[in-house]
């Protein structure tokens, strides 16, 4: 059930409590090469795990999933298959990978995607790492006081209703005002199951000094962006609506 709704400008990003969910969805990781994308699957009451290396190359096996814990082969060189054991953290966030080679134990985790894209194996492996960089003159704490759709016509949005401050932190990190996702919560009459420790971990980069990019949970919501004296102006790149923020 989703219960949390913040307005990003690209559209309304759900963050999804995990509650209820399953084992099944995307992750991302490092299990075969550096940088992996998982998607777990049922079809016809088979679990089907396929694991993209990248954009082109993937392999797909059948597993098992028993007691809330999944297994699956990862077939290796030498023509033997790895088993490879997989558990969900208690908060669902995560997929706790664990195997055994030549005798040794292994892990590794696995982040979950929530609201992967359609085309997310497309863009996923698009290597701009080395293009990234904190803009210093977003760095610092805003306040989104009006969200319009393309035309300018206001949006009503949760997000202006107070003046709630978002942070750019100088090392990458961004934060929402934890009164803002209180009151969505609060909102959608699902106060009680308001959760700190649950919050998903968020970050923030720039590209080429008018694009940037917020990263909730591995899902890239992206932007145009100026700034101003004391203002910053976020457009989404995808539906057009904008944000307007002034500096605290």
């Amino acid at each position: 059930m989703k219960i949390l709704l913040i307005i990003f400008g690209l559209g309304i990003l759900f963050i999804t409590n995990s509650y209820s969910q399953s084992i099944y969805g995307v992750y991302h990781g490092s299990l075969v090469t550096d940088k992996n994308l998982m998607y777990i699957e049922e079809n016809g009451g088979n679990t089907f795990i396929k694991i993209f290396f990248s954009e082109k190359e993937s392999i797909q096996v059948s597993g098992k999933v028993s007691n809330e814990k999944l297994t699956f082969p990862l077939p290796l060189f030498e023509g033997e298959d790895l088993t490879v054991c997989a558990e969900l953290s208690e908060d669902s966030s995560r997929l706790n990978i664990e195997f055994e080679v030549d005798g040794k134990s292994y892990s590794t985790t696995f982040e979950r995607i929530e609201s992967p894209k359609r085309n997310l194996v497309m863009t996923w492996f698009d290597d701009d790492s080395n293009n990234r960089t904190l803009d210093p003159r977003v760095v610092g704490k805003w306040v989104n006081y009006l969200t319009t759709d393309s035309l300018g016509n206001p949006i009503e949005s949760v997000a202006v209703k107070k003046p709630y401050v978002t942070s750019f932190l100088d090392n990458g990190v961004y934060l929402i005002d934890l009164q803002l996702i209180r009151d969505v919560f609060e909102e959608a009459g699902n106060a009680a199951l308001f959760d700190y420790t649950k919050l998903p971990k968020s970050s923030w980069y720039t590209l080429e000094n008018n694009r940037l990019v917020v990263s909730v949970n591995g899902t890239d919501v992206k932007y145009q962006y100026e700034v101003s004296a004391d203002s910053l102006k976020l457009v989404s790149t995808e539906i057009g609506s904008v944000l307007y923020h002034v500096r605290k």
